[in-house]
């Protein structure tokens, strides 16, 4: 509820036009108010400007913290590694098949929520799923955060 109440306030400031430039974090939590006290310390020595509403993003991580072809062979040796032409179809049919299967890509995300780059991917109409990944994935009794997409 709260969190639904805070994506209404950000709207809300982005229609009244209030601020000529709105920056909003992507992970409105706790973590907000360290990164905005090192934004502004920052700030007063670099003279940082406010981002753009275009370059506004959530993936902080390091740009290099993709395996290379080699780690992954070594990694999983013994493992049948394909690369797909469509990566987006070969996921969409292996999930459709009924498999989980974990999504890495690109800068991880700062937050709470994935963004897509970090992302467990489990087929929806599959029975027990949630208690699956929970027990099975993620090691625990209770997972509340799952988020259902479809296109």
């Amino acid at each position: 509820m709260v969190q639904r109440l805070i994506v209404l306030l950000i709207c809300k400031l982005y229609e009244s036009s209030l601020f000529k430039d709105l920056y909003v974090l992507p992970f409105p939590g706790d973590e907000s108010i360290s990164f905005g006290c090192a934004l502004h310390e920052y700030y007063k020595v670099h003279k940082f400007k406010i981002f753009p509403r275009s370059k506004q993003h959530g993936y902080f991580g390091d740009k290099l913290n993709s395996p290379t072809d080699n780690e992954i062979e070594k990694i999983f040796t013994g493992y049948n590694i394909k690369k797909e032409k469509d990566i987006a179809a070969s996921a969409a049919a292996t999930i459709a098949m009924g498999h989980t299967i974990a999504w890495f890509q690109g800068r991880s995300e700062s937050g709470p929520r994935s963004l897509g780059n970090r992302s467990i991917l489990a087929p929806l109409n599959k029975v027990g799923v949630k208690d699956y990944l929970n027990s099975h994935i993620k090691f625990e009794k209770t997972f509340a955060l799952w988020c259902i997409i479809y296109p």
